[in-house]
């Protein structure tokens, strides 16, 4: 319950968001809410990446829009004050609908996914894939090697170091290696 009120950097999504502002509105009467609303729209903000000075800000707007339904309705006879409470609304519906930077896997997680893989599929086909990618980058930088080296070649052909025979020969099993024959 403790880390509700928390300003930390738990990441919640736009249905979260909204769900938590859903029961600050009702604790609004013992005063909790306030704070409750407060440490939600900083953790919604900072799901967004946003920077810890400009959450505050957020969070505190987030209050202000919350609150417009108790203000009296003298305020709202000028008609100026939608030029304050349209953004607000605008804020908002940005903090609902907006995704937010996906939370980069923990060490921890990636054990347990690796854990239930390994239950589900077995070992064999998780350790047939990494061995094809180990295979594919392999088998890449042999050929970014042999790209190099056949420059190489070329320039000491070039620079008369070597004969054509040699190049000829030394091309052709490069070539294997870069062309997969």
């Amino acid at each position: 319950m403790k880390k509700y009120f928390l300003f930390d950097d738990e990441q919640i999504s736009g249905k979260t968001y909204v769900l938590r502002l859903f029961v600050s509105v009702l604790l609004l009467v013992f005063l909790v809410g306030i704070w409750l609303v407060a440490s939600t729209a900083y953790k919604r903000a900072r799901s967004f990446g946003w920077d810890e000075g400009f959450s505050i800000v957020v969070a505190f707007l987030i209050i202000i829009h919350l609150s417009v339904g108790a203000w009296p309705d003298s305020v709202f006879e000028s008609g100026r004050i939608f030029i304050i409470t349209i953004p607000l609304y605008i804020l908002q519906l940005y903090m609902i609908f907006k995704n937010a930077i996906p939370i980069k896997s923990s060490s921890t997680g990636e054990r347990i996914g690796r854990r239930i893989g390994k239950y589900v599929y077995g070992s064999s086909n998780i350790n047939k894939g990494k061995e094809e990618r180990k295979k594919n980058e392999s088998s890449n930088d042999s050929k970014n090697n042999a790209i190099e080296e056949l420059k190489k070649v070329k320039e000491l052909l070039d620079l008369e170091i070597i004969t054509k025979e040699e190049y000829d020969k030394k091309s052709k099993e490069l070539k294997k290696i870069i062309l997969d024959n």
